[in-house]
């Protein structure tokens, strides 16, 4: 059984883009309005980290999506010398 992830890759590709463009316009102005899902948000240098947070997030969500939610597991062998 496999669980669905919680985005989409569009929705994830979507919202990358958003945060990326705010990051960007933020490096060079004061303020940034972002608009996402009909929502207008009014942005400042000062939330540098709060759009940075959620960015990191999603593109963990991205790493994730491509990887599977299973677990991970690596062949080798204990080396001794």
């Amino acid at each position: 059984m496999s669980i669905t992830p919680l985005f989409s890759e569009t929705e994830l590709d979507a919202q990358i883009s958003a945060y990326k463009k705010a990051l960007t316009a933020l490096a060079s102005a004061q303020s940034y309005v972002m608009e996402f899902d009909g929502e207008r948000h009014q942005l400042n240098r000062a939330d540098l980290p709060e759009i940075r947070r959620p960015l990191e997030w999603l593109l963990g969500q991205r790493a994730t999506n491509a990887i599977g939610s299973a677990p991970q597991s690596f062949a080798g062998r204990v080396f001794r010398g």
